[in-house]
């Protein structure tokens, strides 16, 4: 009599550890892209929440034809706000108040982005309420630790515009 093979169908062992090495490989690229685009993320969406703000501290000057002041703080622990009454600080609680409500941003929602650099002028300035014209000018920027930049400038007529230096795109 002779021996009949029969032929089994399935992965080796071997198939089986090559796969799933290229599956991780593949995964770990896919992890430290996504995590660079998160931090790039948050600091476009912390650049682009001051140009509304400043652009929302304008408006309401203009339709209460009264000064807005707007308060901007630098370093890691940032933050800016508005206020219809008078000069406010951002980072002290219910300073910054339009209509009772406090209307400030701080860097907790932003994580990795700093405020690096404030131009003194617009550390304390105000929209005038009959034409929006800041009292001054000058710009803001925002960094993360990629070494990307956003600036957010304010032109002597109140013109707001984000720029960058590191060739973040878009911008």
């Amino acid at each position: 009599m002779t021996a009949v093979t029969q032929k089994e169908d399935g992965f080796t062992l071997i198939e089986l550890m090559v796969s799933l090495l290229i599956l991780a490989i593949a995964t770990a690229f896919a992890v430290a892209s996504f995590s660079d685009m998160l931090v790039r993320q948050r600091l476009q969406a912390s650049a682009e929440n001051l140009r509304d703000y400043l652009t929302l501290a304008r408006t309401e000057a203009i339709s209460r034809s009264s000064e807005v002041h707007v308060s901007i703080a630098s370093g890691s622990a940032w933050c800016f706000g508005m206020d219809s009454s008078g000069a406010c600080n951002c980072g002290t609680a219910n300073d910054c108040l339009v209509d009772s409500i406090e209307k400030t941003v701080d860097s907790d929602n932003f994580s990795q982005v700093t405020l690096s650099a404030v131009d003194a002028a617009l550390q304390q300035f105000e929209y005038d309420g009959r034409r929006g014209l800041p009292s001054d000018s000058g710009s803001a920027t925002f960094t993360n630790p990629k070494g990307d930049s956003l600036s957010v400038q304010i032109n002597p007529v109140g013109r707001i515009k984000l720029c960058t230096t590191s060739g973040f795109r878009g911008y």
